[in-house]
């Protein structure tokens, strides 16, 4: 089952400045090769840290100046020892064998030693040309606090780990160029024919060592899909591949996630027309939000209304669907969570450890940064029947329907498929992710599942025919629900408490249709039927015991309400006028059912009787063969038996293969 686990504390830390969406100010991911053990932070104003996972402890730090402002996420690996070699240092050749063991032994070092590399995009001092802003690269090895500067020249948005051990770092600028940065610290730019904008998010796709997908999303909506080689020996290019986007024309997001299968999930304001319904919208002060790798398209985001709550939802093209929600309102109090990271998978099970940064706003100007972890549990067989009957309800709470008139706008969570996923990176090709609606979707879950399930309680199969009669699913959810096995004994109970007046009247009025085409149809099974539309009936409708059962349940439980409320007059006189002759031929059928069932009994009977007779026979008619080959001196060698002494085991085998084949008989 799907679960969000309570939070456990990491760190805290505290800021004389005020937090805002592009200057968050904790900002986390995963160190890469570390297998999920080790996670990176970036604090403004106060330095880099490295923590272990498993202990929460932190294992490296590396101090920044006050006035520090980070523009990207940190990002920190663990390449092969080749890839980075530090600088100034050359590795010793041992003389023997006993040097070398004492050599390999010394040089090990822990996975937080000289071989991991953390970078991270710094705001510069100086002004670029025209006065605009620009961004450095900072960049550690190891231990040593001594950092590398790299002059990107551009104001960076993130810095993308690479396979190559060329170029192992990717730097994408907020304005849609692109920076390979190779091994020696030194920086190239890639000059593609994508159009500039604001870039709110990006992922790379694909990466070998020749190559690298790449997609960018804009802050209007626009999808880039980017192919960049990277040849052993010659200039490396970009070359754009696709160009899509999500959303309507005018619209401002404000941040975006890409998953592993190229699903983009971007939060922010699009215009509404007067012919369009308005959109639905979280009520959410933050923007934060993750994809969970998973062969459905799954996002974790946050909700601040009623309560801090983290959720777990299925993208759906009109808003998301709510299938787990976690209140951490204990541990965000007055607070808004400012980041989500999903930093690492268990190799044993299906559980991702995902961390949240909570800023707490003080009266002044500063606050504080709170960063928790908790496990996100997600089933590999998928979700089950009560978390998706559940669904609607839960993302009904979350979410709220602006009112928003012509030019007006509401947020809204727009979802599209790139053909930039690990398959179709380079085939330049953008497709959306659904093209029917996801609550018919749901729906269709719902009903294979009500088919295939044995064990659904009472209350939440009362629970899915509220839904049906809200949604206009009635007939199929009521058809299928018949066709179960009888409902448990509090199903009464169930159908009492939840069920009102104009519901019982619908739920009624669904079995009196049903009813009164067995009784148009009653005369069928009474004659031969002279052509193949007198089959359709009872194919198409729940069985006559099911309806009659059905309505007994229902009357008994909502008699009294149904005689006070008018709707329900007529319907009442109609399942009384459809259930009597029904009622009268079921009986007529069972006082022919007797005689029938006699004769039957009899003629199994006198069929079992022959066949024992037939047995007797034939085991008569070999005993005597057998009788007959044992005396029989000389000729008895003409008809297989070559021993007299042979004849009791010939005959001990034959009689013992009938008694076996009479047995299975």
């Amino acid at each position: 089952m799907a679960s969000i686990s309570a939070p456990t504390l990491l760190a805290t830390y505290q800021s004389s400045h005020a937090s805002s969406s592009k200057d968050r100010h904790v900002s986390l991911a995963p160190v890469y090769g570390s297998q999920g053990e080790l996670a990176v932070l970036a604090v403004q104003g106060d330095g880099v840290w490295t923590y272990d996972l498993k202990t929460l402890r932190p294992t490296t730090s590396y101090s920044v100046p006050p006035s520090t402002v980070f523009t990207t996420q940190p990002l920190s690996f663990l390449p092969p020892p080749s890839a980075f070699p530090e600088k100034g240092k050359a590795k010793a050749q041992p003389q023997d064998e006993d040097e070398e063991m004492s050599s390999s032994v010394d040089s090990e070092e822990p996975e937080s030693g000289p071989r991991r590399t953390s970078l991270v995009g710094v705001q510069s001092a100086t002004k670029g040309k025209r006065g605009r802003q620009t961004s450095e690269i900072w960049c550690w090895r190891g231990e040593d606090e001594e950092k590398s500067i790299i002059q990107a020249g551009h104001p960076l948005q993130q810095l993308h780990h690479l396979t190559s051990p060329r170029h192992p770092v990717l730097a994408v600028a907020s304005d849609g160029n692109l920076f390979l940065l190779d091994s020696a610290d030194q920086i190239t730019a890639l000059s593609h024919t994508a159009a500039t904008g604001e870039i709110i998010a990006s992922k790379v796709m694909t990466a070998t060592e020749q190559s690298v997908g790449l997609v960018l999303v804009g802050s209007d909506g626009r999808i880039w899909s980017i192919r960049i080689g990277l040849p052993e020996d010659g200039l490396c290019s970009a070359t754009l591949t696709s160009e899509s986007r999500i959303g309507k024309h005018g619209a401002k997001f404000v941040a975006a996630d890409i998953a592993e299968d190229g699903t983009v999930t971007s939060i922010g304001e699009q215009p509404v027309s007067d012919t369009t319904s308005n959109p639905i919208s979280f009520r959410n002060d933050s923007s934060a939000l993750t994809s969970i790798p998973s062969p459905k398209p799954l996002i974790m985001h946050t909700a601040s209304q009623p309560s801090s709550t983290l959720l777990l939802s299925l993208a759906g093209s009109d808003a998301p669907i709510v299938l787990v929600d976690s209140d951490v309102s204990a541990f965000s109090t007055e607070g808004v969570i400012s980041e989500l990271s999903l930093l690492g998978k268990s190799p044993s099970s299906s559980t991702w450890t995902v961390a949240f940064v909570v800023w707490h706003k003080h009266a002044d100007k500063g606050g504080r940064s709170v960063v928790y972890t908790c496990e996100l549990v997600v089933p590999e067989k998928g979700f089950g029947m009560n978390l998706l009957l559940g669904s609607q309800e839960r993302t009904a709470r979350y979410l709220a329907e602006p009112k928003a008139g012509k030019g007006g706008k509401g947020n809204v969570a727009e979802v599209a498929k790139s053909a930039a996923s690990s398959k179709r990176a380079g085939e330049g090709e953008l497709a959306n992710l659904l093209e029917g609606d996801m609550g018919e979707a749901e729906w269709s879950s719902a009903r294979r599942l009500l088919r295939n399930s044995k064990t659904i309680p009472s209350s939440t199969l009362v629970a899915l025919l509220k839904r049906a009669i809200t949604d206009g699913h009635l007939e199929q959810i009521y058809s299928d629900f018949l066709s179960l096995s009888p409902p448990a004994i509090d199903f009464r109970f169930e159908l009492r408490r939840q069920i009102s007046a104009e519901e019982a009247t619908q739920l009624l009025g669904q079995l009196v249709k049903w009813a009164s085409e067995w009784c148009d149809n009653r005369t069928e099974g009474l004659g031969w039927p002279d052509s193949a539309a007198v089959k359709t009936s009872s194919t198409s409708i729940p069985s006559l015991d099911s309806v009659l059962a059905h309505s007994s349940l229902l009357l008994d439980s909502h008699l009294p309400l149904l005689v006070e409320h008018d709707p329900a007059a007529p319907l009442l006189e109609s399942l009384a006028a459809s259930l009597t002759p029904l009622l009268t031929l079921q009986a007529e059928i069972r006082q022919l059912r007797a005689p029938v069932d006699a004769l039957l009994t009899l003629s199994k009977r006198e069929e079992r009787r022959r066949a024992e007779l037939k047995a007797k026979k034939d085991s008569q008619r070999m005993e005597r063969s057998v009788d007959a080959s044992g005396a029989g001196g000389k000729k008895a060698n003409h008809i297989g038996v070559p021993k007299p002494g042979m004849a009791a085991m010939a005959y001990g085998q034959d009689f013992g293969k009938w008694k076996v084949e009479d047995f299975v008989f």
